[in-house]
């Protein structure tokens, strides 16, 4: 630990001694901002010539989007701070710009005597443009809470500059997982004959359903879509009993949907270590259900049940539904991760055809789901 420390300080005071002259530039990537934009961590550093006190322009090919001093330096990562914001829409997490080294100037709330008084403001449009990639550029940033470098610039005593460097250990570049878990159901549900010949009979059901789905997620986009996922999905359920004098009844069914998950919160899908809240809708394109019941001793006229021996029963039914609702996801590693969500099924009905009399049958269910499942992301 002592000679990584003395190996740092000596390529540190290395670089401090022949830093970047003026008006060098740097292609350079955002790795984290802080909620007023004030302070902004990059990926460049001791490494590539910056000395702390360095004041530079940032810049995209239309010109001049904020001017800012190195405030802390690591070999390949340095915090500034921005006195001067021309446009804001480009400081953000992710994005690609460049600097260009400027003269030391003193720093003035003072308008008759700031630094950009006189000089050429471009407001940036927006634009799609993006500036090539330098060397370096794309190096991955560690995700885990033990990086050495950002614990060594996280020594710090000011609040905005600790919100920037905590929140930064916590960021997955992997935009595609798998889920798999259980949902427990407890819904309630209606069954008539479809022409009204018989009155109609309500209960309830409880399901544990299989569920198994992958999800995407927008985050390179730069549009509201970014907080938003898709996520199809298959489930199933398969229910049999079989009661004490000989009645079975076997009920199963198979989903086919897409979910829609919205993150509205400042927590986003990507991050590590955080609770992160959404919002759901869900649609079942398609539910295919299969019922069947045979009669036992209680139902027949031997044992006082209704004179003639009951008909057993199979059908088979189609139908879709919605259900909305919300959860929260939780990322352990840049890997792993596990959600809890609980939505409600709006009303919607199947259709169940007899397939000895040709007799149909529907059945209208509704009710509450809860979610509990482990998500890998790759």
């Amino acid at each position: 630990m002592f000679i990584r420390l003395l190996l740092a300080l000596i390529i540190t005071s290395s670089f401090q001694m022949m830093g970047l002259d003026v008006d060098e530039k740097l292609t350079l990537r955002i790795l984290n901002v802080s909620s007023t934009k004030k302070t902004i961590l990059i990926n460049r550093g001791v490494e590539d010539g910056l000395v702390v006190g360095d004041h530079a322009r940032f810049f995209v090919p239309e010109g001049v989007i904020a001017r800012g001093v190195i405030i802390k330096l690591a070999p390949t990562r340095s915090v500034w701070s921005i006195y001067r914001l021309v446009n804001p829409d480009y400081i953000k997490e992710e994005e690609v710009l460049s600097l260009k080294i400027t003269q030391p100037v003193k720093i003035s709330d003072d308008p008759s005597r700031q630094v950009w008084r006189g000089e050429k403001e471009t407001k940036v449009m927006g634009s799609n443009q993006r500036i090539p990639m330098a060397p370096g550029a794309r190096d991955k940033v560690s995700s885990s809470s033990n990086d050495s470098e950002l614990n060594e610039l996280m020594d710090s005593d000011d609040p905005e500059l600790d919100e920037l460097l905590q929140d930064r250990e916590i960021s997955s570049k992997k935009r595609f997982e798998i889920f798999g878990g259980l949902y427990l159901a407890s819904l309630g549900t209606t069954t008539a004959a479809s022409d009204g010949s018989t009155g109609a009979i309500s209960g309830s059901q409880q399901q544990i359903i299989l569920t198994i789905g992958s999800e995407f997620y927008f985050r390179n986009s730069k549009s509201f879509i970014r907080d938003i996922s898709v996520a199809p999905f298959f489930s199933y359920d398969l229910s049999q009993t079989f009661s004490s004098q000989g009645t079975q009844v076997r009920n199963s069914f198979f989903d086919i949907g897409v979910m829609v998950n919205y993150h509205p919160f400042k927590a986003k899908p990507w991050d590590i270590n955080k609770f992160i809240p959404y919002f759901n809708f869900t649609l079942g394109l398609l539910r295919s259900a299969s019922d069947s019941f045979n009669p036992g001793f209680e139902v027949t006229e031997t044992n006082g049940g209704p004179a003639g021996q009951p008909q057993s029963f199979t059908g088979d039914g189609t139908g879709s539904y919605m259900s909305i609702g919300g959860g929260l996801k939780s990322n352990i590693t840049d890997e792993w991760g596990m959600r809890v969500q609980l939505s409600y099924e709006l009303a919607h009905s199947i259709d169940f055809t007899d397939s000895q009399n040709g007799q149909s049958w529907s059945r209208e269910s509704s009710g509450w789901k809860l979610m509990s499942a482990i998500s890998y992301r790759f």
